[in-house]
């Protein structure tokens, strides 16, 4: 799986953001509605399964805060108080996981995606790869 987006209520310096981490992908969100469209760069543009995204601003914007919170996601130490929705790819079929107490609701090509529940995000969790360099 691939994690594709995240969107974080309250994070350390990060409220109300969203981060993409694919090319591939658009994400609009309309308060806890998220539409996902596919992008205009073509599959392996950037080599055969890869994807390149960068994160930059200004010396205390959150871009150190953003991998952070990325590898508490992945290692599924999400702080209590910290609300997240990340949305996942896996075979061309969007997944999302949320800790939010509201209803969410995500949508990939008219069709609305299945939530992944913690259990089954932990039996995936060795799939997700990311690379960091600075």
């Amino acid at each position: 799986m691939k994690l594709i987006y995240i969107y974080v209520d309250n994070y350390k310096i990060l409220k109300d953001k969203e981060i993409s981490l694919s090319s591939s992908y658009n994400v609009t969100r309309y308060g806890n509605s998220f539409i996902i469209n596919d992008t205009s760069i073509s599959d392996g543009f950037y080599g055969y399964n890869l994807d390149v995204i960068s994160i930059f601003g200004k010396n205390g914007s959150g871009k150190s805060t953003i991998i952070e919170l990325i590898t508490l996601i992945l290692s599924n130490q999400i702080p209590l108080l910290t609300e997240v929705v990340c949305l996942y790819e896996h075979m061309g079929r969007i997944y999302y996981f949320t800790n939010k107490s509201e209803h969410i609701t995500v949508e990939y090509k008219y069709y609305m995606c299945p939530e992944i529940y913690i259990d089954d995000f932990l039996k995936v969790r060795k799939m997700l790869y990311i690379f960091l360099t600075m």
